[in-house]
């Protein structure tokens, strides 16, 4: 059964990915990010993305959830650093309090800064 199930979400999401070729500055589909943020909770400890771009998916978290439901913060790495620089200034245009998130400049693969985001 459980095989049945992982099989059916991949196929919805391998659908969503084709059907919606329009994509955010991360190259996810925006339907892809609508699916991920929903979670089913009124609150979250951290939100963590290694390969946050200009930081679309934790701001749509933001949004979605409250910025004020993130008790931790937000975490995520770049390793472009154009697009590092505007995820932080981004962070700081949607008011997320620079002592609520960490984004780190760096390849998440070869050197992941978030280790230390679990240890909080």
């Amino acid at each position: 059964m459980a095989d049945r199930v992982k099989e059916a979400q991949r196929a919805e999401l391998h659908k969503t990915i084709w059907r919606d070729r329009r994509t955010g500055p991360s190259g996810r589909p925006r339907s892809l990010h609508q699916r991920i943020t929903v979670v089913g909770k009124k609150s979250v400890n951290k939100v963590h993305d290694p390969a946050c771009g200009s930081d679309s998916l934790l701001l749509k978290f933001a949004k979605v959830l409250g910025k004020d439901k993130v008790r931790q913060g937000f975490f995520g790495q770049e390793i472009n650093l154009t697009t590092y620089n505007l995820a932080r200034i981004n962070m700081f245009l949607h008011d997320i309090n620079y002592e609520k998130f960490d984004i780190a400049h760096g390849d998440t693969l070869i050197d992941p800064a978030q280790r230390s985001a679990n240890a909080r």
